[in-house]
C-alpha cells in the first residue's frame, strides 16, 4: 500500500508547484498541472501567504470544497465496518 500512495504522491507533489515552482517548467506540464488537486492547494496557500484575499482565489476553493465533498460522498458509500 505505500507503494502505491508513493508512486501516487510524488508526482503530485513535483508537477504541482510544491517542490519545483511552477514557473521554471515547461508549458505542458503547466497545463497538465491545471488538473491536479495539490496545484489548487499550493496555489491558495502561496497566494493568501502572500498576502491576498480569499476572494481571488474563488477557484481554488471551490476545487478543493468539490473535491472534499466527492471524497466524503465516496467514502460515506464505500466503508464497510469490519
Amino acid at each position: 500500500m505505500t507503494l502505491i500512495g508513493n508512486v501516487v504522491l510524488y508526482p503530485l507533489m513535483i508537477f504541482s508547484g510544491s517542490v519545483v515552482p511552477l514557473e521554471v517548467m515547461p508549458v505542458a506540464v503547466r497545463s497538465i498541472s491545471r488538473f491536479m488537486p495539490l496545484t489548487h492547494l499550493v496555489t491558495l496557500l502561496r497566494g493568501l501567504w502572500s498576502g491576498n484575499g480569499w476572494g481571488e482565489h474563488l477557484v481554488e476553493v471551490a476545487v478543493l470544497a468539490g473535491i472534499a465533498i466527492l471524497g466524503t460522498l465516496i467514502i460515506a458509500r464505500t466503508f464497510r465496518w469490519e
